[in-house]
């Protein structure tokens, strides 16, 4: 069973290893092209900066039930275009910063999130289905754990 810690370890490991690989690339680095047809690294990171309340949200979706939690289609492009062109004119450190509160918030929302709530059964409108605790590890391991990989990869070469 997911506890509240291993939420919380989760988000922070994520939050330390995105710091130290961006603290450790290069200017010019974060030009570099992270997918075949899409984002460079600096692009990644201000995605990662858009969707890094990942728990936050997924605690307000599960305390809202399941009504809450459906609803239309959602547009991933739609939504990723305008968050990232947001953080455009910001530095990577600005967008660092951005990273750092979000997963702050994050920290605290589910360290003050009862413990019936963490542990609740919840399916997230992406298809991932377990405790709300494990909804939240699997998701910003798999999501933002993902782009973190790509970054890794670009930012080293």
């Amino acid at each position: 069973m997911t506890s509240r810690e291993d939420v919380v370890a989760c988000l922070t490991n994520l939050r330390d290893d995105l710091i130290a690989l961006a603290e450790g690339a290069s200017d010019s680095a974060w030009s570099a092209p992270t997918y075949e047809d899409g984002w460079t690294a600096r692009e990644v990171l201000s995605h990662i900066a858009s969707t890094s309340g990942a728990a936050n949200f997924i605690l307000m979706m599960a305390r809202a039930g399941p009504s809450g939690a459906g609803g239309a289609a959602f547009d991933n492009d739609a939504f990723n275009r305008p968050q990232v062109a947001m953080r455009a004119e910001r530095t990577v450190a600005q967008v660092l910063d951005e990273i750092r509160s979000n997963i702050q918030r994050d920290v605290q929302a589910v360290q003050s999130a009862p413990g019936d709530l963490l542990q609740q059964h919840f399916r997230a409108p992406w298809d991932v289905e377990g405790t709300v605790a494990e909804v939240i590890v699997t998701s910003v391991n798999g999501h933002l754990g993902g782009h973190v990989a790509d970054l890794r990869g670009a930012l080293a070469t």
